[in-house]
């Protein structure tokens, strides 16, 4: 159920009221000190301390991909880091591993050309020198 709360300009609210209540945390009157308590601790209680996690982070190789992954998942099953930091690192990883693949497809593409004795430029240069698109 939505808040039944109207601005000025005569739009209702969009937040979803509180649960057997008609108005929302923002407009229910009875919750004003909880309002001004989150109001005075101004995001402050949401930011976590940096803890060292004890990961070390490699991705200079698919190998130490793996085992940065390794070092997440133990630290996550430890307690040592939040799942914030694991999905951080598990990105970071991903997006190593992406980046690994496409070298290796390109070096690959590289070596097969070269075998081949095709010149790499002579690919850009297209015979379409009619082509005005």
């Amino acid at each position: 159920m939505k808040c039944i709360w109207m601005t000025t300009e005569g739009l209702p609210c969009d937040s979803d009221a509180l649960s057997g209540k008609e108005l929302c945390w923002f407009h229910d009157p009875e919750i004003e000190e909880s309002r001004r308590e989150a109001r005075s601790r101004g995001g402050r209680a949401s930011r976590a301390s940096m803890k060292p996690a004890g990961i070390v982070f490699d991705v200079k190789s698919v190998e130490g991909i793996l085992a940065t992954l390794q070092g997440v998942g133990v630290a996550l099953s430890d307690g040592r880091c939040d799942r914030s930091i694991a999905n951080t690192f598990g990105i970071l990883c991903k997006n190593a591993a992406e980046t690994h693949k496409i070298v290796a497809f390109t070096k690959r593409l590289e070596r097969v050309e070269r075998r081949l004795g095709l010149n790499k430029n002579a690919l850009d240069d297209t015979e379409d020198d009619d082509y005005d698109g």
